[in-house]
């Protein structure tokens, strides 16, 4: 009983501390968006969603997966995969 009770503890303080790193990382690339949407117009073109909305709809996660696709495919095709990785700075 104990055993089973302190199982269910600490499997939801695991699950919130997940959340809270997973909801942190949205923010994160959130900042990042914004601050390259300065610098890259293609950003507003593509991109409706925000990494946040993202983590808390499954609907606008699966089309935020469609649009950094379509980042991708256009800034391979520019040669500027740097502004794609900057995308994704501060994930390490």
């Amino acid at each position: 009983m104990i055993s089973t009770l302190l199982e269910r503890i600490t499997g939801r303080r695991a699950a919130a501390e997940e959340e809270a790193q997973e909801r942190a990382a949205a923010e994160l690339l959130d900042r990042n968006l914004a601050s390259l949407r300065r610098q890259d117009p293609d950003l507003d073109r593509i991109f409706s969603s925000t990494f946040l909305a993202a983590h808390r709809d499954d609907r606008v996660r699966d089309r935020l997966v469609d649009e950094i696709r379509a980042y991708a495919v256009a800034k391979h095709a520019a040669g500027r995969m740097d502004l794609y990785n900057a995308l994704f700075a501060g994930l390490d």
